[in-house]
C-alpha cells in the first residue's frame, strides 16, 4: 500500500510542478562537423577526394520537398496535370531567406512525371506567409491521399521491384508507410472500371505501434489488396496452401531494413553530434538475417530489394555479400544500370574496413583474422568483404550519394531469386554455421575466458528447420518472442530507433494527431475505413473454410475476420437495393463477427482471402485488412430501404457495377451540394436530378459526376436521400478538395488563415513576393 501510495505522491508531486520548455533549436545552430563521421568515410573510399567536399557541402544543407502524386495511373496523371496548370504558376517570384524559389519541377527519373521538387525546405515552407496557400494544398492533399510526401530517394526501391497487378508483394519492414503506398499503387494500378484488384501488398512491421500507425498511413489508398502484420522481419511466418500443402510465398520482397540513418542527415541534423562508426556495425547481424528471411520467402523467379538509409558498407555491401555466399548461386544481383535510367548513381564498392567496438580506439580492421578475440563475439566474418567479391558482381548495387541529384544518401541492392538455396550441413534456417553467429552479451567477466561468452555455447537462435523455427517463435507467449528477438544489443536498439525517427520525420511530415476509434462508436463511419483488428463482440467458432484457421497456442485475437458467403440474408438486401451483379464477388467480403446484423462490411482480393485461410493462418499476426465498402444505418428510419450504406472508401472500387440507385450529376448540381450541407432536393438546380431524386426511396445513394471540361475526370460520390433533402457523404477535407479540383471557390469560413503557431518553436523564414 505505502509504495503505491509513495508512487501516486511522486505523480501528483511531478503534475504539478511547472513544465520548463527548451526553445526548439534552429537548422543554422547544429553544429555539422563530425571528425569521426568524416575520418569513417574516408578511409572507406566511398567518393574520389575530387568530390568530397561537394559531397560535405551537399550534406549540410537542408533537404529540397519532394511529393509525389498518388492513385491510380490516369487519375494521378490527372492531379499532376490540373496542379501544373493551375496551382504552381502561382509559385512563380517567390524569395526565401533572400533566395528565389522556382516552382516546383519534376523529379527526371520518375516514371510519368508524376514526383515533383521543391527546392525550398519542409521547415519553410511550413513557415512562410507567401507559402502558406502551397502548405495548405500539400497538407489537405496529402491528409485525402491524393498526394504523398515522400523524400526522392525513398521512392527508387518500389520501382526498381517492378510490381505488376497480380504480384504477390511483401513489405518486410514497412512503417511509417510510404514505400507501402507505391507498393499498393503499383498492384491496384488498373484502370479498368469495375474491375476489382486481385493482387497482395502484405505490409509488416516489428513494433505494434508502428503498425497500427500504418492503417493511419495506408487508408487513404482505398485497397482491398493491403493486410497489415506485426512480425518480427526476420521471424515473419510461413503460410501454406491447406489444398495443395505448398508453402505460399512472394513475388516481390521489398526489405527496407532498419539502419544507422546517416544518409538522412539533411533532415535529421541531430545525428551529426550523435554519429559513430559503431553504428552501422551493431545493425549488421540483425539486417542480413531480414534479408536471408526475405530470400526464403521469395518465388523462384521473383525479385526482392535490399534498401538502407546508411552510407555504410558494413550495412550495405557486407550484408548483401554475406547472403549471395550463404545461398551459393541460388540468388544473383539484378543489373540496374539501365533501369531509372536519369537516376544518378555510384556503384556498390567492394572494399571497405571494420571499426573496433571500443569507443576510445580509431582502430580498423580489414580482415577477420586481425580481430582481436575480446571483439570476436560481437564480429563475425560477414563484416568483411569475401575474397571473392569480383565474382559476386557487387558493383550493380546502387548508391545514392547527396550531391548528385539533390537527395539524401541511399542504398540499393535488387536481388533476384533463381533456385532454391542450399544451405551447408550444421547450418540453420538462416544460413548460418555457428562461426557465423553473433554471441549474446552477458552480465559479468567480460572477455574470451569467460565460457558464457564462448561463440559455441550461447548463439542468438539455435539452429533448427525453417518451419519448426517458425512455429516454436509464433506460438511462444509475447515476452518469449520479444526475447528471442533482441539479436543485437542495446547499441544496435537506440540506432534502429533512431533510424525509424529519421524515416517519420522525412515520410510522415506533418502527420494529422490520431485517436483511436473503436468500430461501434457513433464517430466509426467518418474514422474507421478498414477492418482493424479492434477486439469486437466474442464471435463463435467457425469452420475452416469459412474463416482462419484457429491453434490452440494463438495468443491473439480470436477470429477476427469472418467471411461472408452470397446467400448472407443482408447482403442479400444490398444486393438487390443498389443492383449488384451475381458475379460480385461476395466470397470477398468479410465482417468482424458472426452476429446476423453486420455493422461494416469490408471487401478484400482473393489474394488477401488465401492468405488469412492459409494453413498456419493461426501465426499472422493480422493488424488490418480489406476496405470499408459498407457501414449500418444507426438511425434505423421506417423509410430507409436498405440496413446499410455505402462508405466513400471503396465506392469507387464497385460503383462502376451498380445498376440501382445512381445518380448522374452535371457541374451546377454537385457544385450545390458542395457549397452546401444538406439542400433540399426542391430548391436543386438541375430538374433532371430533382426528378431523379424524388424518384428513390430514402436511404443511399451513388452520385456519379464526370466533368464536360475534362471527360476523363469521373468522380463517385456517396449520398443520402433523406425525405425531402440530399447531401454528400464526405468529409470536410475530401469535400475541400474536390473544389479545388472542380475549381469552385471556397466559402469564406474554410479559406480562413491557420491560427499562429505557438511562441517558441522555430522563428520564421523570412519571405517575401519578388515584384
Amino acid at each position: 500500500m505505502a509504495r503505491h501510495h509513495k508512487k501516486r505522491s511522486e505523480r501528483k508531486a511531478r503534475a504539478e510542478k511547472p513544465v520548463e520548455r527548451k526553445p526548439a533549436s534552429s537548422y543554422a545552430a547544429i553544429d555539422y562537423n563530425n571528425a569521426n563521421f568524416e575520418a569513417y568515410y574516408k578511409a572507406q573510399g566511398i567518393l574520389s577526394e575530387a568530390e568530397w567536399d561537394t559531397f560535405m557541402t551537399s550534406l549540410k544543407s537542408q533537404l529540397p520537398t519532394t511529393f509525389r502524386f498518388t492513385g491510380s495511373r490516369s487519375y494521378a496523371k490527372h492531379l499532376a496535370e490540373n496542379s501544373q496548370r493551375k496551382f504552381f504558376p502561382s509559385l512563380q517570384n517567390i524569395e526565401v531567406d533572400g533566395v528565389k524559389i522556382a516552382p516546383p519541377t519534376q523529379i527526371p527519373w520518375y516514371p510519368e512525371g508524376l514526383a515533383y521538387q521543391y527546392d525550398a525546405s519542409r521547415t519553410a515552407i511550413r513557415k512562410s506567409p507567401a507559402l502558406k496557400r502551397f502548405h495548405q494544398f500539400l497538407t489537405s492533399e496529402s491528409e485525402i491521399g491524393n498526394i504523398s510526401r515522400q523524400e526522392a530517394v525513398s521512392m527508387i526501391p518500389p520501382l526498381l521491384l517492378d510490381v505488376q497487378p497480380h504480384h504477390h508483394v511483401l513489405d518486410m519492414c514497412a512503417a511509417p508507410g510510404s514505400k507501402t503506398a507505391q507498393l499498393i499503387e503499383a498492384v491496384d494500378a488498373t484502370d479498368v472500371e469495375g474491375q476489382l484488384p486481385d493482387g497482395l501488398v502484405v505490409a509488416n512491421d516489428a513494433d505494434g505501434k508502428r503498425a497500427y500507425m500504418l492503417v493511419h498511413q495506408t487508408k487513404r489508398l482505398q485497397t482491398p489488396c493491403l493486410l497489415i502484420t506485426n512480425h518480427a522481419a526476420q521471424m515473419f511466418p510461413s503460410l501454406h496452401d491447406p489444398a495443395t500443402g505448398q508453402q505460399l510465398k512472394f513475388d516481390r520482397i521489398l526489405a527496407d531494413v532498419p539502419c544507422s540513418g546517416d544518409g538522412t542527415m539533411r533532415k535529421n541534423p541531430l545525428i551529426w553530434r550523435s554519429w559513430t562508426p559503431n553504428e552501422g556495425s551493431a545493425l549488421h547481424f540483425l539486417q542480413l538475417r531480414i534479408l536471408m528471411r526475405a530470400i526464403a520467402l521469395t518465388k523462384v523467379g521473383g525479385k526482392l530489394v535490399y534498401s538502407t538509409c546508411s552510407m555504410n558498407p558494413i550495412e550495405n555491401e557486407a550484408v548483401v555479400a554475406a547472403a549471395l555466399k550463404r545461398c551459393g548461386g541460388a540468388v544473383r544481383l539484378v543489373d540496374a544500370s539501365k533501369m531509372l535510367p536519369e537516376l544518378l548513381r555510384r556503384p556498390g564498392v567492394k572494399t571497405w574496413t571494420v571499426p573496433s567496438y571500443k569507443a576510445k580506439e580509431a582502430t580498423f580492421y580489414s580482415q577477420f583474422s586481425e580481430v582481436p578475440n575480446e571483439d570476436k563475439a560481437r564480429i563475425t566474418p560477414s563484416y568483411f568483404p569475401p575474397t571473392d567479391i569480383d565474382a559476386l558482381n557487387i558493383e550493380r548495387c546502387l548508391r545514392i550519394y547527396p550531391h548528385l541529384q539533390n537527395t539524401g544518401g541511399f542504398f540499393v541492392a535488387l536481388l533476384e531469386k533463381v533456385a532454391e538455396p542450399v544451405f551447408a550441413e550444421g547450418a540453420n534456417q538462416y544460413g548460418e554455421l555457428p562461426e557465423d553467429q553473433q554471441v549474446r552479451r552477458q552480465k559479468g567477466p567480460k572477455g574470451p575466458h569467460n565460457p558464457r561468452n564462448r561463440r559455441d555455447k550461447d548463439p542468438v537462435v539455435d539452429t533448427m528447420p525453417e518451419d519448426e523455427g517458425d512455429a516454436e517463435m509464433e506460438e511462444a507467449t509475447s515476452d518469449d518472442v520479444a526475447a528471442a528477438a533482441k539479436v543485437v544489443d542495446q547499441a544496435a536498439e537506440e540506432t534502429t530507433t533512431q533510424k525509424r525517427k529519421a524515416e517519420e520525420d522525412v515520410d510522415s511530415d506533418e502527420a494529422a494527431p490520431r485517436k483511436q476509434i473503436k468500430l461501434d462508436s457513433p464517430d466509426a463511419d467518418a474514422a474507421e475505413s478498414s477492418a482493424t483488428a479492434t477486439p469486437a463482440e466474442p464471435a463463435t467458432k467457425t469452420d475452416a473454410t469459412d474463416g482462419p484457421e484457429m491453434h490452440k497456442n494463438r495468443k491473439h485475437y480470436e477470429e477476427p475476420f469472418v467471411f461472408l458467403s452470397s446467400a448472407d440474408g443482408e447482403y442479400q438486401t444490398i444486393k438487390d437495393v443498389y443492383g449488384f451483379p451475381d458475379s460480385f464477388p461476395a466470397s470477398q467480403l468479410v465482417v468482424r463477427s458472426e452476429a446476423a446484423a453486420h455493422r461494416a462490411i469490408y471487401l478484400c482480393s482473393s489474394a488477401v482471402k488465401q492468405m488469412l485461410l492459409a494453413k498456419g493462418a493461426y501465426r499472422l499476426k493480422v493488424v488490418n485488412t480489406g476496405v470499408r465498402l459498407f457501414s449500418r444505418i444507426h438511425d434505423q428510419s421506417a423509410l430507409a430501404t436498405c440496413t446499410h450504406r455505402f462508405n466513400d472508401d471503396g465506392l469507387a472500387l464497385i460503383a462502376p457495377m451498380l445498376t440501382k440507385r445512381v445518380i448522374q450529376l452535371d457541374r451546377a448540381t454537385v457544385t450545390a451540394l458542395l457549397l452546401e450541407d444538406r439542400p433540399l432536393i426542391a430548391t436543386l438546380p438541375s430538374e433532371k436530378v430533382t426528378n431523379e431524386l424524388k424518384a428513390l426511396a430514402v436511404g443511399g445513394a451513388v452520385a456519379k459526376f464526370q466533368d464536360e471540361k475534362d471527360p476523363a475526370l469521373t468522380i463517385w460520390i456517396p449520398l443520402w436521400r433523406a425525405p425531402v433533402s440530399v447531401g454528400l457523404l464526405v468529409n470536410k477535407k475530401e469535400r475541400v478538395s474536390m473544389m479545388h479540383r472542380l475549381d469552385i471557390p471556397l466559402p469564406v469560413e474554410e479559406a480562413k488563415e491557420a491560427p499562429a503557431k505557438a511562441e517558441g518553436e522555430v522563428e520564421e523564414v523570412e519571405t517575401k513576393v519578388v515584384a
